[in-house]
């Protein structure tokens, strides 16, 4: 079996970005020949990088059943099930060693993706990536016509030879992973690297910074090299070393020191990582989120304790899924909300459909739904179009590739939220200073909020016209300026996991290092 992935130091990441933001997704704007734009390009990349990770979680589900379950307790901390032979472990990192440990069997099936981020295989997606492109809205549709009658390229043979592109950048990527000098050495610190923080600034941003060995840095005088990683704003930053250390992923084994003394580069590993997303201002890991009190009252009302689709950087609750375990297990993820189980619970899910297909999400949930006798709900917010489209009863879908997906079994009751009467945290709100008003923003369309439970769910969590009014109430009042996610800290995700006390979820065997399709806002 392969060993788990070596962790990424901030030189690799830093290289993936680049490589993302000016090759890959160029690339394919290039072999198109003017029928995509930069960010159309960039859109169909996160949905070929989600839609390939659900697929693989869909053929590691069919290969065997899952054999990890977790129970959510303690505040949120969980523990692995003793069905694992060696017992119940005492925190969430020695079950996300387990998880990870477990993505190599998968990687072993999917050899091919050796990035966890940049895709280098379809596995027979071919004609489902085409009909992406085809029905995308700013693709042009007369230049690849053209293209197709005057050179016979078709998107098919694009995609083959972006596939070819992705291959070869990716192994640009291990190699450059496999560089002593770019790997991160044994016994390694934040302060042995050169990675510090600076103090707030006036905005309250505080840079992530790497001193320049090689021309003087570390002095400490005016001579001092260095140069900025990423930047975040202090509040959110000290959530994140609250959140790291609750969740001490690997602190036995690193010794509480090291542990301690690692954190920064892997908040600025992490920031990169999402950073080589939103560089096209298209990230399924940094769409909007839900505001606080909106989560409060879903936790209040509906007993939602877990997020199906958010990150280190916007989740409210501690249990969450999101897209990328390798360096998202740091900070509590559980990974990718496709290789999950559950068998009980109420789950939050705000899907990031600029990567993910409403056939994934609702298959899926689907999928749980009709596993199980146990109490299980889930509170879906869907934008109009993709309810109409796909949802609704008697939806037609969009043809081959984009059915519609049959909730009726499910569906409990349906809320409508109109244009400018909501609003959503801005996604990469960590970066913006305390003052700045687009951290938050109004709905420019109509939201559907879907509630799908099986029976046990309806009983235990029912949609009561105070629930529904309350639920309403908390989208209403806009804030100026930034207002910090949770992050797994305060009252709300203290409800949320006093509403957990008790019940447990599934999580597959196997946790992808990839670019697993649980990123979002919940």
């Amino acid at each position: 079996m392969a060993s788990v992935r070596e962790e990424d130091s901030i030189v690799v990441a830093e290289f993936r970005k680049r490589v993302v933001t000016y090759e890959v997704i160029p690339a394919f704007v290039r072999l198109s020949k003017g029928a995509v734009d930069f960010n159309t390009a960039a859109e169909i990349f996160n949905r070929w990088v989600f839609t390939l990770s659900a697929k693989q979680c869909a053929a590691v589900e069919d290969e065997a059943e899952p054999t990890l379950t977790i129970t959510v307790g303690d505040r949120g901390r969980a523990n692995a099930d003793a069905a694992r032979g060696a017992g119940p472990t005492t925190t969430d990192g020695a079950d996300a060693v387990t998880r990870m440990a477990k993505w190599t069997e998968r990687s072993a099936l999917f050899a091919q993706d050796v990035d966890p981020l940049i895709p280098c295989s379809l596995q027979s997606m071919s004609e489902f990536m085409s009909r992406q492109v085809l029905n995308h809205p700013g693709v042009n549709k007369e230049v690849l016509e053209r293209l197709a009658s005057s050179e016979n390229l078709h998107v098919k043979d694009m995609f083959d030879l972006w596939v070819a592109e992705c291959k070869k950048v990716a192994t640009q990527v291990a190699s450059e992973a496999a560089r002593q000098e770019c790997s991160l050495p044994a016994g390694w610190t934040d302060d042995a690297l050169g990675v510090f923080e600076t103090p707030e600034d006036a905005h309250g941003i505080v840079h992530l910074k790497l001193r320049d060995w090689s021309r003087g840095g570390g002095g400490g005088g005016a001579g001092d090299r260095h140069r900025t990683i990423a930047s975040v704003r202090g509040t959110k930053l000290a959530n994140l070393k609250r959140s790291y250390e609750r969740v001490g992923h690997a602190r036995e084994e690193e010794g509480v020191a090291l542990h301690r003394a690692r954190v920064l580069t892997r908040v600025a590993v992490m920031l990169l990582r999402y950073e080589a997303l939103v560089q096209a201002k298209i990230c399924c890991g940094m769409q909007g989120a839900i505001p606080p009190a909106v989560a409060e009252a879903l936790s209040d009302n509906f007993g939602a304790s877990h997020e199906c689709f958010a990150s280190p950087l916007n989740h409210h609750y501690q249990d969450y899924f999101s897209a990328f375990p390798d360096i998202d297990r740091w900070f509590g993820s559980h990974g990718s909300f496709f290789e999950s189980y559950p068998k009980e619970g109420s789950f939050e899910c705000n899907p990031p459909f600029a990567g993910l297909t409403a056939q994934q999400i609702g298959n899926h949930i689907d999928r749980l739904l009709r596993s199980t006798d146990r109490p299980l709900s889930f509170t879906v917010f869907v934008p109009k179009q993709t309810y109409e489209v796909y949802y609704v009863m008697n939806a037609r879908g969009k043809g081959p590739g984009a059915e519609a997906v049959d909730m009726s079994r499910w569906h409990t009751h349906t809320m409508q939220l109109d244009v400018k009467s909501h609003w959503y945290i801005s996604g990469d709100n960590h970066t913006m200073r305390l003052n700045d008003e687009r951290a938050c923003w109004d709905s420019t369309i109509d939201t559907f909020v879907l509630w799908w439970q099986n029976e046990a769910g309806r009983q235990r969590w029912p949609v009561t016209k105070k629930g529904i009014e309350e639920l309403r109430f908390a989208f209403m009042n806009k804030p100026r300026g930034v207002i910090e996610t949770a992050g797994a800290s305060g009252s709300v995700a203290q409800k949320a996991a006093a509403a957990a006390e008790g019940i447990s979820f599934g999580t597959a065997a196997r946790v992808g290092a990839g670019a697993g399709a649980g990123a979002g806002a919940g």
